[in-house]
């Protein structure tokens, strides 16, 4: 069971790290993933709006709200109680990478042939070129370079957080990240704990202390920092 919070864990971030959510969504979502714990993974699982306005002091409103944005960002999908004996049931999601990239893949590209798509490449490139002057033909380049290698510094950027690296850089990368500190101080101040900016730094330092003492070495950015919540939540 522990592997399967993990997961979703995981998944939260790849997401927040795509499009950040906002601390309220973030204490929803680990709110509804503890509750699918506890009711030992059965979905749909049952969690009244009441229970959530208590635990995490929003408005009815708010809630509504929350729980449509986490739906459209693929991570739940929920049904509304008809009344006070049918309450809202919830159900956690798991995106397939491999069926996001297939849909995104047109058709007609799918069906060619590497030779074909070159060739047909080749000729527009040629078709293009002879129509234009010299200096478009400058100008279009100069901004494609720039294009590419604005590109190619953000996949760089997210080449970065899953490049496995030792224990202490990726310690420094999570004290230094002041977005995501926020974050957890939110998760936690939901599970009714508070922590300020210095007392999370000392959770961080023992949390690798942990780590060294079973011999890891190595870990990716986002590993860590999702391992990290799942070890806090649990101490």
């Amino acid at each position: 069971m522990g592997n399967k919070y993990i997961e979703y864990a995981r998944q939260f971030w790849r997401e927040n790290a795509t499009q950040m959510f906002s601390a309220n969504e973030t204490q929803l979502y680990f709110f509804l993933l503890d509750e699918c714990n506890n009711q030992f993974w059965r979905e749909p699982f049952g969690c009244s709006t009441l229970k959530i306005v208590n635990n995490l002091g929003f408005s009815r409103k708010t809630v509504c709200a929350l729980r449509k944005k986490l739906q459209s960002r693929g991570l739940i999908s929920y049904r509304e109680g008809t009344n006070k004996l049918a309450i809202p049931s919830y159900s956690l999601l798991l995106k397939s990478k491999d069926s996001v990239h297939l849909e995104k893949a047109p058709k007609e590209t799918l069906n060619e042939t590497p030779s074909e798509t070159a060739k047909e490449t080749q000729e527009e490139t040629l078709k293009v070129t002879l129509k234009e002057t010299p200096s478009e033909t400058i100008n279009k380049t100069y901004k494609t370079e720039k294009t590419n290698k604005t590109t190619s510094s953000i996949k760089e950027k997210e080449k970065e957080k899953e490049i496995s690296a030792g224990l202490d850089d990726v310690k420094q990368v999570l004290l230094n990240d002041q977005t995501w500190l926020e974050n957890v101080k939110a998760l936690v101040t939901s599970q009714g704990l508070q922590l300020n900016g210095e007392t999370i730094g000392k959770e961080i330092e023992t949390f690798f202390m942990f780590l060294h003492s079973k011999g890891t070495t190595s870990k990716t950015v986002a590993d860590a920092k999702s391992h990290f919540m799942n070890w806090l939540i649990k101490r």
